[in-house]
């Protein structure tokens, strides 16, 4: 068994008495910021396919604090830069805000808590129509600043879906009191990529992705983040 797949085991099988976005699953980490890191993502099915997660338990992006956004905005923007320079596309991006996300057990019983993180991958791909098709209600973002203000004003603190084909134009989709299939963004882009068979992070954890995008990717991360 790899080294890799030994450390994710106990979220792949819904073993662990703890969320994997909280304890930082150190083989996998590729930035650690002051508020976010950068972890190669369990569920890869491309090289270069990251997350941006939170330190504490924010609920999603927009429920990080508003001293937290400023350097969420520079690593969102850095890993855009990052995956330019490496693989030669800026990527996308996408989130499912307040989502039941992380697997793990208590007591016997096997939880989904929430985490924000949010999908980084390194392909050249639009979902928009795809989405719009089955939750149409959308509002155009540039930024996290944006997020924010439309998560409060718009959709009154409710779920949502955001996808970003571009690193300054994105989408969010109010998804409020609606059913939202399981790994529905995971989906849409695997579909979109002809492997739709390894959508599930837990059939195809991704392991072998892991190496090479850790190596790809963390010292051009932290070298925008210097500039």
């Amino acid at each position: 068994m790899d080294r890799f797949y030994e450390a994710i085991k106990p979220y792949i099988i819904g073993d662990s008495p703890s969320c994997s976005y909280c304890d930082r699953i150190d083989p996998l980490i590729i930035y650690r910021g002051r508020h976010f890191y950068v972890t190669a993502a369990i569920g890869a099915y491309v090289h270069g396919y990251i997350q941006l997660c939170s330190y504490q338990h924010r609920t999603s992006a927009t429920g990080i604090l508003a001293s937290e956004r400023e350097e969420f905005q520079k690593l969102f923007q850095a890993i855009r830069n990052t995956f330019m320079n490496v693989y030669g596309n800026y990527g996308i991006a996408f989130e499912h805000g307040q989502a039941g996300t992380c697997l793990w057990r208590e007591n016997h019983i096997t939880s989904l808590c929430h985490h924000m993180h949010i999908h980084f991958l390194p392909v050249v791909l639009d979902i928009h129509g795809e989405i719009v098709s089955r939750f149409n209600n959308f509002t155009t973002v540039k930024n996290i600043y944006d997020m924010v203000k439309i998560r409060q004003k718009i959709l009154c603190g409710e779920q949502y879906l955001f996808f970003s084909p571009t690193p300054d134009k994105g989408y969010m989709y109010n998804v409020a009191g609606l059913d939202v299939p399981r790994q529905f963004l995971r989906r849409c882009v695997a579909e979109k990529l002809g492997i739709q068979e390894k959508a599930d992070w837990q059939e195809h954890p991704g392991t072998q992705f892991f190496e090479q995008t850790i190596s790809d990717l963390s010292k051009p991360i932290v070298e925008e983040m210097n500039k």
